[in-house]
C-alpha cells in the first residue's frame, strides 16, 4: 500500500485561459476547495469564472483543505492591451472606409496646380 502524504493547499496561478476565462489552480492532498472572490465581493465556489462574468477588478482566490489554507490577490483586467488594439484597429479601418465611401460619392475638387496651392 502507497501512502499518499497530507499536503497543504498552494495556488499555482490566478490568470485568464485561452478564452479569457478567470481559472484559479490549486495543488494540495487532499485537494483542495477553491473559491474565487469577485470585484463586487461576491464569492464562487469553483475555479473557473466565465469572461461574461469577469470585469476588471482584484480577485482573490483561495484554496483551503484541512491542512489549512493559501489565498492569492490579483488586480485583474479582462480588456487587456490586445483586445484594446484590436478595437482601435477595427475602427481605424472602418473610419477609412467611411472616408474612401465618401471620396468616392464627393471628390474632392482640386484646384488645377495640385496641392502645391496648400502648402
Amino acid at each position: 500500500m502507497v501512502l499518499i502524504p497530507n499536503t497543504p493547499p498552494e495556488i499555482t496561478s490566478l490568470d485568464f485561459d485561452d478564452d479569457k476565462n478567470i481559472i484559479c489552480n490549486a495543488t494540495g492532498y487532499p485537494e483542495p476547495t477553491v473559491t474565487i472572490q469577485l470585484p463586487s465581493g461576491a464569492s464562487k465556489n469553483e475555479n473557473m469564472i466565465p469572461k461574461f462574468e469577469t470585469s476588471s477588478g482584484i480577485y482573490r482566490c483561495t484554496a483551503s483543505n484541512l491542512l489549512g489554507q493559501a489565498s492569492v490577490i490579483r488586480q485583474i483586467d479582462p480588456f487587456d492591451a490586445a483586445a484594446i488594439a484590436l478595437v482601435i484597429s477595427a475602427t481605424a479601418a472602418f473610419v477609412l472606409l467611411i472616408v474612401l465611401l465618401s471620396h468616392k460619392l464627393h471628390p474632392l475638387k482640386l484646384p488645377r496646380q495640385g496641392l502645391s496651392a496648400f502648402c
